[in-house]
């Protein structure tokens, strides 16, 4: 009887473990920013699966989106818009966020600044490779208790050509 206390001590432990290092790809994210880097990771998989489809219904109704130089759009213009700019990066194998900052504003509002990439395969026989990077940030608003949605994406740079991703970036 003596040993119980220390028993669920460490059975608690193990648990608090768990649920903050995830396995694999499975995470339980415990704070809000947790939950959206998981949403923005998610996110960012259906966009390289190409599943344009689920990858909206990620977006708030009044989603915003504004290139860089171009004109900003909003609601369902916005979205479509977005995504026909992705499907015009010409041979797009793979697409990323590299998160640099996150930013809590208030108890509704995370924005993350992230470098966003799009792999391409410009000759698989030759093996020669790109990528399109650019700067964004991505504001994501609480939609209701429990739910994130990603209401505006605002392009901070031009998308140009380069060899490789930020260094000492991992993606999300």
């Amino acid at each position: 009887m003596k040993h119980i206390p220390s028993v669920l001590a460490a059975v608690g432990a193990f648990g608090l473990l768990l649920l903050s290092a995830g396995c694999g790809d499975f995470s339980v994210a415990v704070t809000a920013t947790g939950y959206v880097k998981d949403q923005a990771s998610s996110y960012s998989r259906l966009i390289c699966e190409k599943d344009f489809t689920a990858a909206a219904e990620f977006h708030h109704p009044d989603f915003v989106w504004h290139p860089q130089g171009g004109e900003k759009l909003s609601g369902q213009p916005a979205i479509d818009g977005f995504f026909a700019s992705l499907k015009e990066i010409s041979k797009m194998d793979t697409f990323y966020f590299y998160v640099h900052n996150v930013e809590k504003k208030g108890d509704k509002i995370i924005v993350l600044e992230v470098t966003m990439q799009a792999h391409t395969v410009e000759n698989s026989m030759q093996m020669i490779y790109s990528n399109v990077i650019w700067k964004a940030r991505m504001g994501w608003a609480k939609s209701d208790i429990a739910s994130w949605q990603l209401a505006n994406i605002t392009e901070v740079s031009e998308r140009v050509l380069g060899d490789s991703p930020p260094k000492d970036i991992k993606p999300l």
